[in-house]
């Protein structure tokens, strides 16, 4: 009778995670489409060096903007989901300041570093000098890193249907850039002014969104602007902040670090062939965090509840990985027999030489399918420095793997790099998550 009613309640979970994620993944679904659409303008209008160019700018900001970043809609989601639960309203606010002080802060350190190491090696970087005040202002969107608060009140809040609408903004806006600069044949600058400016306005559409929702529900009316002691009060706070910056850091700089590399060894050139494979390979990974965003405030809720229930965390994760898996090694089938067409009939000629390493990010990322849920129950349970070790070790591979292998294998070289990490970091954490949920 017990399980029965364990595996009725696992079920809501994750039918509730379900229909988040069906409402985040249609806007994300169309957004993709977009995306997919103006990175194909941008490739067949720039060629594989201007293409290259930009690739490598953008991969520069993010690098910066992901080394500052604390990922503060884990921290909104975790304390914002106790203390709604036992209505401490007050210091859910100080929350919130205490998440935006932060973000603004560490974007700001952030930007004035990005720009001042773009001057001193942006050339060792595949930037050549002609294009490095460009690349210096383009690092003014670390400012937008104040996304990550705004996104976790919206994913506290169940608004997963605007993040859906909002996930819609950027590639909308840069589409219709890029295709007014595709028609008047215009150089790479302008194609880099329109990224800019698609970010910069989902980042206010975001930051109005989440303002209104507070006042929806009624959490502005005793709402102060005081920013003084707004860290005292969130037990743990400071730790789990820092384990979720470097965590954050170590799982998404190895991507930006690759592009980097290869566009200082290879050239723009390698770093288009490299951005082209990836983005299409990286498909069912972005399902997959879409997915997470959307079980893990349910896997909060459930750990902030008076008895944690261990048993219903557990058959979410392993029925979400196994799922993942399967959905990874349809996907790798597909770009194993289909994978040089598309890259012919989207993007042009020049990137067909992409194809091999599209393969082998497609494996990569099965891998990588089978351990998402494990991350986000980690965090769930306030336990992100388990999280971090084990990203830490597998980016740590990562980057003595692309060190050996890239410059005998060149851009193929990535792709055995990625496999290898992913493996490491997906081994560690099914043990690791076990051990701490303690199921079979």
């Amino acid at each position: 009778m017990d399980s029965k009613v364990h595996s009725q309640k696992h079920q809501t979970l994750l039918q509730r995670a379900l229909r988040n994620f069906a409402k985040v993944i249609s806007g994300k679904a169309v957004g993709a489409i977009l995306a997919l659409a103006y990175l194909a303008l941008a490739a067949r209008g720039l060629g594989t060096h201007d293409f290259g160019l930009i690739v490598l700018i953008h991969s520069y900001m993010l690098l910066f903007t992901r080394i500052i970043s604390f990922k503060s809609y884990n921290i909104i989601v975790k304390y914002g989901a106790d203390y709604l639960a036992l209505k401490k309203f007050f210091e859910f606010q100080k929350l919130i300041k205490f998440a935006l002080l932060l973000d603004f802060l560490s974007a700001l350190i952030g930007m004035v570093v990005g720009i001042l190491i773009m001057h001193l090696f942006g050339e060792q970087l595949g930037i050549p000098s002609t294009a490095t005040i460009f690349a210096s202002l383009y690092c003014l969107l670390c400012m937008t890193n104040i996304n990550d608060t705004t996104s976790g009140l919206l994913r506290l809040f169940d608004r997963f249907d605007l993040i859906a609408y909002q996930s819609l903004v950027e590639p909308v806006i840069r589409l219709i850039g890029v295709g007014v600069a595709f028609y008047l044949n215009a150089p790479w600058q302008t194609y880099l002014i329109v990224w800019f400016v698609g970010r910069v306005v989902v980042s206010v559409v975001m930051l109005l969104s989440s303002i209104n929702e507070l006042r929806r529900q009624n959490l502005l009316a005793t709402f102060n602007f005081s920013f003084s002691k707004v860290s005292i009060g969130h037990k743990n706070i400071w730790p789990f902040a820092w384990s979720s910056n470097l965590h954050g850091t170590v799982n998404s700089v190895g991507i930006q670090i690759a592009t980097l590399l290869i566009g200082g060894t290879l050239g723009p050139t390698g770093a288009a062939l490299y951005k082209v494979a990836q983005e299409i390979s990286e498909v069912t990974i972005k399902a997959a965090n879409v997915f997470s965003s959307a079980l893990y405030p349910e896997l909060a809720k459930l750990s902030a509840a008076a008895e944690r229930r261990t048993d219903e965390m557990s058959a979410v994760i392993l029925r979400t990985a196994k799922t993942g898996f399967m959905i990874g090694i349809l996907f790798t089938s597909i770009m194993f027999i289909s994978g040089e067409f598309l890259l012919q009939f989207v993007f042009g000629n020049e990137y067909v030489e992409g194809y091999r390493v599209l393969v082998l990010l497609s494996i990569s990322a099965t891998i990588a399918l089978a351990a998402f849920p494990h991350e986000a129950a980690l965090y769930s349970i306030g336990k992100p420095e388990t999280a971090l070790y084990t990203k830490l070790i597998s980016s740590t591979t990562h980057m003595i793997a692309l060190a050996m292998l890239v410059g005998p294998f060149g851009i193929v070289g990535t792709g055995y790099a990625s496999i290898i990490a992913n493996a490491v970091g997906a081994l560690l954490l099914l043990i690791l998550t076990r051990r701490v949920l303690k199921y079979n």
